[in-house]
């Protein structure tokens, strides 16, 4: 997916466009995140990676990212009751 990209020459700074169904400044959706995290279920995070044709870092992100949510969502859970 091409992304525009906005660039600054007097200040030096550079952005991308900002796109809804992405994940911040990611290079992955929200969707390609949760495919990820549906995978990994049964499947190792190399398993995933060779399987998606990524790195095993993405792969590793969108887990440890996913279980940071999740963790924090249970506890405050258990907190409430």
């Amino acid at each position: 997916m091409k992304v525009q990209r906005y660039k600054c020459k007097e200040y030096d700074f550079d952005q991308q466009e900002n796109i809804h169904f992405a994940t911040s400044s990611r290079s992955y959706t929200h969707r390609f995140a949760k495919y990820v995290v549906d995978l990994l279920r049964g499947m190792t995070l190399q398993d995933v990676s060779n399987h998606l044709g990524v790195s095993w870092d993405i792969v590793k992100e969108i887990h440890s990212s996913y279980l940071e949510h999740h963790t924090a969502l249970l506890l405050w859970m258990v907190w409430r009751i």
